[in-house]
């Protein structure tokens, strides 16, 4: 998150886009927050309704809507009741099209699965006795590939019960493994052909040009690419907070 921030906040001064700060005083940035505090709390409310386990999160996401709309209504009043038709049945098209492309990488999986391709790709590696470093380059190379085809949870169920057991025996670290991994799936939420994200961009935006969506992405794929490659070659940077 701090490599895209970075990013951003750089982009926006290349290209002027980035608001002066001088021109806001601390008592206008103060009463700025305070007023739209609400919804500056929705992130807290979702993730830590997640993250003290009081919710799933699926519910944590109803949770945010249901939230989101009432905030919107009472508090800002930036919508009406008949707004909200339009909205629902936009939010049905966009959960239908990602329905509809779920079904297909689960389809895929199911494939996949059968022909028990992951499992004889990671277990020709395990019986070929290659050291962690060639191990952890394979099934990250494997994992990208795996994403442009396949939802998070097919490719974590396909080589999770494989890959795991060979990285414990290699001598690697469990949270080190699962950090590279779930690095490794926000890369595969942006790259095509079934990049979930890239869908989800094109359905609230309304883009209808793929490759003007996928054109956006493609710095955030080098980030995500970079910050890969950082946490293989400096495993602290995943288990030293843990540690602590």
């Amino acid at each position: 998150m701090c490599v895209f921030i970075i990013y951003v906040v750089s982009y926006a001064k290349l290209t002027g886009n980035l608001p002066d700060a001088a021109s806001f005083s601390r008592r206008e940035a103060l009463s700025f927050s305070l007023t739209h505090f609400g919804a500056l709390a929705l992130p807290l409310i979702v993730l830590g309704s997640i993250y003290s386990g009081i919710v799933t999160p699926t519910e944590a996401a109803a949770i945010g809507a249901t939230y989101s709309i009432l905030l919107s209504f009472f508090h800002c009043r930036s919508i009406k009741i008949s707004d909200l038709l339009p909205m629902f049945l936009n939010t049905v098209k966009v959960s239908v099209m990602l329905l509809f492309i779920i079904a297909g990488a689960l389809l895929l999986a199911r494939v996949v699965t059968t022909l028990q391709i992951a499992q004889e790709i990671i277990g020709g590696l395990a019986a070929l006795g290659t050291s962690k470093w060639i191990f952890l380059i394979l099934i990250n190379i494997i994992w990208i590939f795996m994403g442009d085809f396949l939802d998070v949870a097919s490719i974590m169920l396909i080589t999770l019960p494989i890959a795991y057991p060979v990285a414990v025996a290699l001598g690697i670290d469990p949270i080190w493994f699962a950090v590279m991994m779930v690095i490794n799936m926000e890369l595969a939420t942006i790259t095509p052909p079934v990049g979930l994200n890239l869908f989800v961009i094109m359905g609230i935006t309304g883009e209808k040009d793929f490759m003007e969506v996928l054109k956006g992405t493609v710095p955030f794929m080098v980030l995500i690419t970079f910050v890969l490659v950082l946490v293989m070659v400096f495993p602290s940077l995943a288990t030293w907070l843990p540690g602590q």
